[in-house]
């Protein structure tokens, strides 16, 4: 080939490259590339997964338990749960592996929820004395903020700035022929928000604060206190995200203005849960299989969920997916309770 003709050829051939690329919206920028961590549990032990490879927490399978996930920019990462001692349960949070425990003497105490902002390690959880009379709490950097609410529970926080945010449920004296209604609430710097007031209560199971919005994910009751569908609330007003009975909404996540919840409803009335993402409203379902969608986190547009697949025999089997592909994380007897990406 003549080398005229050759380098035309070869010139065409890079032009054509850098065409396609500025087609596909690649400008010589790299994306970096996505680190996935997944708090859950390996046969009651406490474990976390780091794309895809599973960190032990404990190794005594006493009935640990995870809750949340965290990881800074200098790569530390924090896991949230509790390890059983005695019958009992110690609220304990590890870095990079070491555990530290919050202890409250002769307390049933429990960590839902972590972040990290700055220097500063905050914990959100319960405290029970006795008399089934939770109180919901929180920690900042192992000092423990009082009895924040008293009948109340804390499952998930958030920390945006000097503010603290705490959410979950009060337990109201209405009855429901079960037991006591609970009011899905949220907390402010120690000042409660109850948004769902009477017989028709809610808990919030997760809560993200952006753009002065504080958007609060979980499940409502119906008018008689008994069946829950899953439930959005925005700033106290409140959208059903499902009709179907025990349907759930477990994370949320807000990016570029479009808020995703993950949860489970059931594909017809009665059916089992499958998992569930609610893109502004509008579901997508992850599976046919009997599952769930226990945590969301949106990063450079891809949306990362954190659950579970339940076999015919009721076990489940820790997984995530990524813009609805699936990854398997361990065998039977595994669980991901929560994600985060960096």
């Amino acid at each position: 080939m003549r080398p005229i003709l050759k380098n035309t050829l070869i010139l065409l051939s890079f032009l054509f490259i850098l065409s396609s690329c500025k087609k596909n919206g690649i400008t010589g920028k790299v994306s970096p590339v996505a680190n996935v961590y997944i708090s859950g549990l390996d046969n009651k032990d406490a474990v976390y997964w780091k794309n895809g490879t599973e960190v032990h927490l404990t190794n005594n399978s006493q009935g640990e338990s995870t809750s949340s996930i965290f990881v800074t920019t200098n790569n530390d990462v924090y896991v949230a749960g509790s390890e059983a001692t005695s019958g009992n349960s110690l609220a304990t949070y590890w870095k990079n592996g070491r555990p530290n425990f919050l202890t409250d003497s002769g307390a049933y105490v429990v960590a839902n929820f972590i972040s990290v902002s700055g220097s500063d390690i905050y914990i959100a959880g319960l405290i029970e004395k006795g008399n089934n009379d939770p109180h919901a709490v929180y920690w900042k950097n192992g000092q423990q903020n009082g009895y924040v609410n008293a009948a109340s529970v804390a499952i998930t926080g958030f920390v945006s700035g000097a503010d603290v945010y705490l959410a979950g449920y009060t337990i109201n004296s209405n009855y429901n022929g079960i037991g006591a209604i609970s009011d899905a609430m949220y907390e402010k710097n120690n000042s409660v928000v109850n948004i769902s007031t009477g017989n028709v209560g809610g808990v919030v199971l997760s809560l993200y604060v952006a753009g002065g919005n504080i958007y609060s994910a979980g499940y409502s009751y119906d008018s008689q206190g008994i069946f829950n569908y899953a439930t959005l609330w925005v700033n106290g007003t409140v959208t059903m995200l499902s009709k179907q009975v025990d349907s759930y909404a477990q994370g949320v996540f807000v990016y570029q203005n479009d808020v995703y919840v993950s949860g489970f409803e059931s594909l017809t009335a009665g059916g089992n849960g499958v998992a569930t993402v609610w893109k502004n409203g509008v579901p997508t379902h992850l599976s046919t299989q009997t599952s769930a969608a226990n945590s969301i986190f949106v990063y450079n547009g891809d949306v990362y969920v954190a659950g579970s697949l339940t076999d015919a025999n009721g076990a489940e089997s820790a997984v995530y997916w990524k813009n609805g592909t699936i990854t398997n994380l361990g065998p039977v007897g595994t669980n991901a309770s929560s994600i985060f990406i960096k």
